[in-house]
C-alpha cells in the first residue's frame, strides 16, 4: 500500500480493510474531503493488533468478491475457496507476514466504541457515493477533523472517480462491477 508506513499522527484515523475492498478509491475520496489521506492497513501483521486503538473506518466488500481474488489460483468466484477459507479459518496468502483475515477485521470493528468507528460498504459506495461520502464527512466532523468544501468534488464526481482509478492500475473491475 502506498501509505503503509505513514505516521499515524498525520491524521489520527485508520482505514482497515480486506484487500480488494475499494480502500484506494475511498482513500482518494477522503483526500478530497480532508486534504490528506489516512493510514490504511489490512491487519496482516500481529503487531498491528497491538497498536493504540484509533478511530477507524472499515470498508467492506462482498466476501464472494474479495476472498477468491486473494487466492492466486482464482480467476473468478469459486465457492470451494470461500468454504475452505471460512471453515478452516484459513487466512489467504498463508505465510505469517502476509495474512489477510476478513473475519478478524470485522471482529475488530465490532470491538470498537460506536463513536470511534464507521463502516462503509463498497457496493453502497459505488451505487450511492454521495450518501456514503456524506457519512464519511460526518464521521470526520464528529472527530473534530476539518473537512474541505466538497461542492466541486461532488459536481465533478465522475472525473474524480476516473482519476482515482488511475492511481490503482491493478484494479480488475475498474470500479464498475460489484461482482466478477
Amino acid at each position: 500500500m502506498d501509505n503503509y508506513n505513514r505516521q499515524i499522527s498525520d491524521v489520527p484515523v485508520l482505514m482497515l480493510n480486506f484487500p480488494r475492498c475499494g480502500s484506494n478509491y475511498l482513500n482518494y475520496c477522503i483526500e478530497q474531503i480532508i486534504g490528506k489521506r489516512i493510514w490504511k492497513h489490512h491487519g496482516q501483521s500481529y503487531p498491528f493488533w497491538q497498536k493504540e486503538i484509533l478511530p477507524t473506518i472499515v470498508i467492506v466488500r462482498n466476501y464472494k468478491e474479495c476472498i477468491p481474488r486473494q487466492d492466486n489460483t482464482a480467476s473468478k468466484y469459486n465457492s470451494n475457496i470461500i468454504k475452505s477459507y471460512l471453515q478452516n479459518n484459513r487466512p489467504t496468502n498463508g505465510d505469517d507476514n502476509n495474512v489477510f483475515d476478513y473475519i478478524s477485521i470485522l471482529k475488530h470493528y465490532d470491538s470498537l466504541d460506536d463513536d470511534k468507528k464507521l463502516i462503509i460498504y463498497y457496493e453502497d459506495l459505488l451505487t450511492n457515493p454521495k450518501v456514503e461520502l456524506n457519512k464519511v464527512i460526518e464521521f470526520f466532523k464528529s472527530l473534530d477533523i476539518p473537512c474541505n468544501d466538497v461542492t466541486e468534488f461532488f459536481n465533478n464526481f465522475d472525473h474524480h472517480s476516473n482519476l482515482s482509478l488511475g492511481e490503482y492500475p491493478a484494479t480488475q473491475s475498474r470500479g464498475k462491477d460489484l461482482l466478477f
